[in-house]
């Protein structure tokens, strides 16, 4: 079985966010020009749910920030 390689360039705590089942992680434009990081605690593992969550928050600067290789 092939390894499976990623690139970790950041770990973020989301203060005050209680995940229940995230789902989907995007950039994108928000108030003020800037670019945000929005993240969906959409999933549902086959339970239905009553609600679902979008959170948004401002994109981290990254800049000189090394990536950490990650083998599995």
């Amino acid at each position: 079985m092939p390894s499976i390689i990623l690139f970790l360039a950041a770990s973020i705590k989301l203060e005050g966010v209680v995940m229940d089942d995230f789902e989907d992680l995007a950039v994108g434009p928000g108030p003020g020009g800037l670019s945000y990081l929005y993240v969906g605690d959409i999933g549902n593992n086959g339970d239905p749910r009553e609600s679902v969550q979008i959170y948004r928050f401002v994109e981290p600067d990254l800049t000189g920030y090394r990536c950490e290789r990650k083998t599995f």
